[in-house]
C-alpha cells in the first residue's frame, strides 16, 4: 500500500505478516516487514469498507453480473437496494480502474461480440410502424 516501499507490487516476497484477524469474515490486517505499513487486506478491492459479509456481496455482484434488476437482486439475496446500488457502483469502479491497468497496448486481430437483442422504441409502436394492424 506504501507506494514509497522498496517491496511495493512486487508478489511472493513473504513480506507481508498477519497482525490480526477482525470482523465476521476473519479479514486480515496486514504489516510490511520493509517499510512497517500496516493494512486491510481488502484495500484497494471492491469490498474495501464494506460492511456486509463477503459472501453476501460477492452473491449480489453474480446477480448483476447475469443481468438481474437491482430490485431482483435485491429480493434474491436478501439485500436492501440502496445497498445493492452501492456494491454496484463498487464492483463497476473497480472492474474500470482494473482494465484501465491491466489493458494496455493490445494487439487484436479478430473481436467477437455477444448477441445482444433489445428495443429502442416500444414492440407496439414497431409492429404499428411496419404495417402490421
Amino acid at each position: 500500500m506504501n507506494s514509497n516501499c522498496e517491496s511495493y507490487g512486487q508478489a511472493g516476497l513473504e513480506n507481508l505478516t498477519v497482525r490480526k484477524v477482525y470482523g465476521q469474515d476473519r479479514i486480515r490486517y496486514l504489516r510490511c516487514h520493509s517499510c512497517g505499513a500496516e493494512f486491510s487486506e481488502r484495500k484497494n478491492t471492491a469490498f474495501w469498507n464494506t460492511k456486509n459479509p463477503e459472501s453476501r456481496a460477492i452473491e449480489v455482484g453474480r446477480q448483476i453480473a447475469e443481468g438481474t434488476s437491482i430490485k431482483g437482486t435485491s429480493r434474491l439475496t436478501y439485500t436492501h437496494p440502496d445497498t445493492v446500488k452501492r456494491l454496484t457502483l463498487k464492483f463497476g469502479q473497480h472492474a474500470q480502474d482494473f482494465h484501465e491497468q491491466e489493458a494496455q497496448q493490445l494487439d487484436i486481430d479478430i473481436l467477437e461480440m455477444d448477441e445482444r437483442h433489445g428495443y429502442v422504441a416500444s414492440k407496439k409502436a414497431a409492429v404499428l410502424g411496419c404495417g402490421i394492424h
